[in-house]
């Protein structure tokens, strides 16, 4: 005859112990304020709870403990221009996805470099020479006082029809100030590439400048038509590039600032005259 096999059974007084270890280790997760999951009892936690009790976990019990060592320490060890805090950042990084697109708005705004974000990624950085601590912002934003000093689109000047006037200022040219103050600061970094260079290097100073000039371009083009380059607009960037490359080389250090203000001036004005055609 085969073998019979019997479904095994818990003794009441078994089950009724077993029930007792669950609250116990129930009440002394309570007591300690540590949630259930990190002491693998997983019977009611789902993947979706798990991240927002690690959450609570970190912000009603390690937090507090970590406040009041924070305080002593700063109180009986350190002044001055030292402070002591517990960095617990890398309990909050969550998963991949979440964690990238933080950075990515991050760097949208103009909060952090690309550097930053890689060094979050724990991941090496950029040369600053590639770039990799330049901080970007989005060309479609302005601050609110500088549209209240502007007049109204629709103002025009009160002449009559027989006396001729010159035609309405390119729209760019009420974002003028703005924008050059914008981009003031990336040719300000172009040029400090520049000029830290020890020999100069006029290929690498046409390939410091294009993509700026290239960006101040299509912000102005944005602005005046809602639209992109054309073939002829990108030769002239190009020209434009060469022609500062070439008197880079009587650039000084010590100038960059100064360099980069009148070039920023001189580039919206050739930008919007082949651009415009004003």
């Amino acid at each position: 005859e085969g073998m019979k096999w019997e479904q095994a059974s818990i003794a009441p007084n078994d089950a009724q112990f077993l029930q007792t270890r669950q609250f116990q280790r129930a009440e002394i997760a309570a007591l300690y304020r540590v949630p259930l999951h990190l002491l693998q009892d997983l019977q009611r936690s789902t993947n979706n709870n798990i991240e927002h009790q690690s959450l609570d976990y970190l912000r009603y019990t390690l937090r507090p403990w970590a406040v009041r060592i924070e305080q002593e320490v700063n109180r009986k060890l350190l002044g001055g221009a030292f402070h002591f805090e517990f960095d617990m950042n890398d309990f909050q990084r969550g998963d991949f996805a979440s964690q990238t697109a933080g950075l990515k708005t991050l760097f949208e705004i103009g909060h952090n470099s690309i550097n930053d974000g890689r060094r979050a990624l724990r991941q090496n950085p950029i040369p600053a020479a590639e770039g990799g601590d330049v901080r970007m912002v989005p060309m479609n934003m302005m601050t609110l006082a500088s549209v209240l000093e502007q007049p109204p689109p629709d103002e025009k000047d009160d002449v009559s029809d027989a006396d001729p006037t010159p035609g309405p200022a390119p729209v760019s040219e009420r974002y003028r100030g703005p924008l050059v103050a914008s981009y003031r600061r990336l040719f300000r970094d172009a040029v400090g590439r520049i000029t830290n260079r020890t020999e100069r290097d006029a290929h690498f100073a046409e390939r410091a400048l294009r993509p700026v000039l290239t960006s101040l371009a299509e912000a102005i083009v944005s602005v005046e038509f809602s639209g992109s380059l054309e073939a002829r607009d990108t030769e002239a960037i190009a020209a434009l590039a060469r022609d500062y490359a070439a008197r880079s080389a009587g650039w000084a250090k010590r100038d960059a600032a100064t360099i980069a203000t009148a070039i920023t001036e001189e580039s919206y004005t050739a930008l919007q005259r082949q651009l415009i055609g004003e």
